[in-house]
């Protein structure tokens, strides 16, 4: 009896400690342990990937369902994911718009999709519209010259312009001539016979000197004849 008392007793211990065990796990649809975004998964606090690990995704990509796994191996290209916290979704071959529906991660019972969440979607690329280039408005008149500045007063003054000499000023005036010039002129004029007219030495500048001479030359005449009829009218005196 002592012996199967032993034995029932650690037997009951064992289902009871599986049982909590049981118990803690959750279900697939309690919320996931892990991080799930449209970026990439990442584990828990001081969790990492190890040997054997794998990762199960379902995503959409223009509503087609598609799936992707990582297994993490040594003797694979993914054993290099050993001892990470977390990768990148491109990673296990996801394109640049996606939208990630369900997850299953080792070791855990909750599963990403089965308790409410939303999908976990990139945002869609936008391409940008070619927009009109905008028409350049028309060049305007070219700008006015500046005005060129006026002289200042203290500057050089212009040069005066010399007066002009007309032809008639530049005719020398001749000097005056004597009265027996004057008289000689005349009477070889007169003897020439060029009708009648006096013949003028000089210019018609010369007509008022001529006169004056002729009227001087008459005077002395005159002068000289009333002195002889004088001295001819004088009686002699007696002695």
């Amino acid at each position: 009896m002592l012996r199967r008392a032993a034995v029932v007793v650690p037997l009951s211990c064992l289902l009871l400690a599986g049982s909590a065990a049981a118990a803690s796990a959750g279900g697939s649809d309690d919320p996931t342990p892990y991080t799930v975004t449209a970026d990439g998964l990442t584990l828990p606090g001081g969790r990492t990937f190890v040997e054997h690990d794998h990762v199960n995704v379902r995503y959409v990509v223009d509503g087609q369902s598609l799936t992707a796994q990582l297994h993490v191996q040594a003797a694979t290209a993914q054993g290099a994911f050993a001892g990470r916290t977390g990768f990148a979704w491109t990673e296990l071959g996801l394109p640049d718009t996606y939208c990630v529906t369900w997850v299953e991660v080792s070791g855990y019972n909750e599963h990403f999709g089965e308790g409410g969440q939303r999908p976990a979607c990139t945002d869609a690329p936008t391409t940008a519209e070619p927009v009109e280039p905008i028409p350049a408005a028309p060049a305007g008149p070219p700008a006015a010259p500046a005005p060129a500045p006026a002289p200042s007063s203290s500057g050089t003054p212009a040069p005066t312009p010399s007066p002009t000499v007309s032809g008639a000023a530049l005719v020398a005036t001749p000097g005056p001539t004597s009265s027996a010039s004057v008289v000689r002129s005349e009477v070889l004029s007169a003897g020439a016979g060029s009708d009648g007219a006096l013949a003028l030495t000089g210019s018609s500048l010369l007509v008022p000197v001529l006169g004056v001479g002729t009227a001087a030359l008459a005077a002395g005449v005159v002068l000289r004849s009333v002195h002889r009829r004088g001295r001819r009218a004088r009686p002699a005196h007696r002695l």
